[in-house]
């Protein structure tokens, strides 16, 4: 196995793929870094256009109070006014200053007005219940010291492999590029004619096929685990490491039994759906190129067969990670969601249908005279 992995890890077709895919990685994370910085100056925007809209209601309110004499309901209204005005200003020095907890600080405070405003009428657009999950939110973030972000938009370390995992770097990408690594295994031997050479050695076909599955499974994993930390390290260097306790979503059900999910969750939950589904993509990809005598042909089947495996995959993974809500525990807690697919059904599937695969690929192999 070690041989054959190599044997593979050597030829610099491979390395020239890898090596496009990192660029890829690189480039598309600098883009959103610019990004990012173009987002702080629209929330800057906002908050200097929201100060004056409150400043022009404060005026008009005024006016009306000096023209008509006293109103409780005008006055009740201009005071939250006055209220939301100083917690933007205060906001936007936080922002121009780069205290981010301080700016967090103040939108709990301003959740908590928009609270009271929703109460009294004065508030319209969005429901107590966005509010009250909006200021559990801010409070879990200010309370672990969490600076807010948007991991999608934010590079950061970890923020950047959560990107790659989730699609959003290299959405479909990323499979036919290891299914193209994979393909050869079988088919470039039958093209040399080293395939022949193979059988007729004094071992076993089911030692070929071991061998040649093995070597595909720690290549494929070694380029993903070598991309993983590049991707990490660029992160870094752009944004800082990051922080795995970022929750990504928190319940309905805010301080129960039920945790947040963090990215330190999606990550445990998501490595063994990657793993099972790595094995189906290197199943398909030995039984493709042992069965076609033509690597090129070869290689559009595979690509073909992986695009539907790769699409259950994802379906698989919005059902465990997008919705809510979530049971997330122990490693024995792992996919249970009220939702279907159920996450540990998908991983039965595409670890049976890669046993089916490689049974077929046994199969053919005991075929001797087929390449011979």
């Amino acid at each position: 196995m070690i041989l054959e992995w190599k044997k593979e890890l050597l030829r610099k077709k491979n390395w020239i793929i890898l090596g496009v895919v990192i660029v890829l990685c690189l480039g598309i994370g600098i883009v959103i870094h610019i990004q990012e910085t173009h987002n702080e100056k629209i929330k800057e925007y906002n908050y200097t256009h929201n100060i004056e809209l409150l400043q022009e209601f404060i005026k008009d309110k005024e006016s009306i109070l000096e023209e008509k004499g006293s109103n409780k309901e005008i006055e009740q209204a201009l005071e939250e006014d006055q209220k939301k005005l100083y917690l933007y200003e205060a906001m936007l020095d936080a922002l121009k200053n780069g205290d981010w907890k301080q700016e967090l600080k103040l939108n709990i405070e301003q959740i908590e007005e928009d609270i009271v405003a929703y109460h009294n009428g004065n508030l319209v657009g969005i429901t107590e219940e966005e509010l009250m999950k909006q200021q559990q939110q801010y409070t879990f973030l200010y309370e672990n010291e969490i600076q807010p972000q948007d991991v999608n938009e934010t590079v950061t370390g970890w923020n950047l492999v959560y990107m790659l995992f989730q699609g959003t770097i290299l959405p479909n990408f990323l499979p036919l590029i290891f299914i193209l690594f994979c393909i050869d295994m079988m088919s470039v031997e039958q093209e040399q004619k080293t395939m022949k050479l193979l059988l007729l050695q004094p071992i076993s076909r089911r030692t070929i096929l071991r061998r040649k599955l093995m070597a595909g499974l720690a290549h494929t994993i070694s380029f993903i685990v070598i991309i993983v930390i590049v991707t990490f390290i660029a992160g870094s260097i752009l944004g800082g490491v990051g922080d795995l306790r970022y929750p990504l979503d928190i319940n309905p059900i805010f301080g129960s039994d039920q945790e947040i999910l963090s990215l330190k969750d999606y990550f445990l939950q998501s490595i063994p759906l990657w793993l099972c589904s790595i094995f189906f993509y290197v199943s398909v990809a030995f039984l493709v190129s042992t069965i076609c005598l033509n690597s090129m042909v070869a290689t559009i089947i595979g690509i073909v067969a992986v695009e539907g495996g790769f699409s259950v995959m994802k379906i698989a993974e919005n059902s465990v990670f997008m919705y809510e809500p979530f049971y997330i525990g122990n490693i024995g807690e792992l996919f249970k969601t009220e939702h279907t697919p159920n996450g540990w059904i998908v991983m039965g599937v595409l670890i049976v249908s890669a046993v089916v695969c490689i049974g077929i690929s046994n199969y053919v192999l005991k075929k001797k005279e087929f390449y011979l």
